[in-house]
């Protein structure tokens, strides 16, 4: 994908993907969208390890609340699938109260309610992009 920061985001609404596809793309950002929750775009085998060395990408942003599973879980599957992500680099996006919250922070995730703004989507973007290799 070339030297361009890359991100993945999951959400089964389809004008969420488009408006983060763009914002994204805008920022420079190399950008997979996935209607579908797998737990990883490379992978589709559940019993198979990441074999990569570095991580598929950047940042990973999830809606929580998707067909088959939800964000939580996926999140949760990529950590016991080996995903090399760093965990502050993923965040959940959710309309649901703030009990969720609590949960993600546990995780050591990012979360943000919708509707966001994406100012402070941005500001979380830029603290990533400082814990990432130059």
């Amino acid at each position: 994908m070339g030297g361009n920061r890359r991100a993945i985001v999951y959400d089964d609404d389809h004008r969420i993907l488009n408006l983060l596809e763009s914002f994204l793309s805008m920022k420079g950002y190399e950008v997979l969208c996935l209607s579908v929750p797998v737990v990883c775009p490379v992978f589709e085998d559940d019993e198979v390890q990441c074999l990569r060395e570095s991580p598929c990408a950047d940042i990973i942003l999830t809606d929580y609340q998707m067909p088959g599973m939800n964000g939580m879980e996926l999140m949760k599957r990529q950590s016991e699938k080996g995903c090399r992500i760093d965990i502050r680099n993923k965040a959940l996006i959710s309309g649901f109260a703030a009990a969720l919250q609590t949960q993600v922070a546990e995780m050591g995730c990012a979360y943000f309610r919708k509707p966001f703004n994406l100012t402070e989507l941005w500001k979380w973007i830029s603290s990533c992009e400082e814990r990432l290799p130059r």
